[in-house]
């Protein structure tokens, strides 16, 4: 059966100059190559020396790894064959009842008021996530906490007050550098998933009490469950 989705996502390859086979709207072999092909030239040029974004290629190593194989994956939908998983916005989306509004590789229109979210391509995309990886100082952070506070600064919650909780000290919501030293001395691993024991936490109680958010709640905590997949490889 034709799709909307899969028509939008052959164009968006037709676009790149990659060839998807007819534009019919039915995934295919050709289809599927086609993404993967996509994916392996995004994967080449979000390697640190093709993409200078900063100076610290130590930690821009480390958030490209992060954002290719968490944070893209987990705003994408699984296609059979892929190896990967399609961004259901290649387009955009606007989901009914998600306060972001419309959304593509997932950055959101009301968190950048000043994106033009429609058109926004997948490298700008990525700058846009580093840039706010370094304004919210989660260079400072170790693997994997900085991961997991990111993560949460992208899904909305509490980040640094849990992350303060955990690590026992003062809970002000401010990125200080005790805060900053006191989870350099910790298990990192643990750190990060007790902090995501929090996340669970909130985004149950969300769930519970705004009812237009329940129909969010299972992909909310199989999130949860990917990242804690994730970090463990990271230690």
């Amino acid at each position: 059966m034709a799709s909307q989705f899969v028509y939008s996502v052959q164009s968006f390859l037709k676009w790149k100059g990659i060839n998807p086979g007819p534009l019919e709207g039915v995934i295919g072999d050709q289809t599927v190559a086609a993404w993967n092909r996509f994916l392996d030239l995004e994967e080449e040029k979000a390697k640190p020396a093709a993409r200078p974004l900063a100076a610290d290629g130590t930690d821009l190593a480390r958030f490209s790894r992060f954002l290719l194989h968490s944070i893209l994956p987990s705003e994408c939908a699984y296609v059979k064959g892929s190896k990967e998983r399609i961004p259901e916005d290649v387009t955009w989306e606007d989901v009914p009842g998600d306060s972001g509004g419309v959304t593509k590789w997932g950055v959101d229109q009301s968190s950048h008021r000043g994106v033009d979210i429609k058109n926004l391509s997948l490298a700008d995309a990525e700058a846009i996530y580093y840039k706010e990886w370094e304004e919210h100082k989660c260079n400072l952070l170790p693997t994997p906490i900085a991961e997991v506070v990111f993560d949460t600064l992208t899904t909305g919650g509490h980040p640094i007050v849990w992350l303060q909780e955990v690590l026992g000290v003062t809970a002000d919501g401010v990125l200080r550098p005790n805060t900053v030293g006191e989870a350099a001395k910790s298990d990192s691993l643990k750190t990060a998933n007790s902090f995501l024991v929090k996340r669970d936490q909130y985004f149950t109680s969300l769930a519970d009490s705004v009812s237009h958010d329940r129909k969010f709640l299972a992909g909310w905590l199989n999130r949860d469950k990917n990242l804690k997949a994730y970090i463990a490889t990271l230690v």
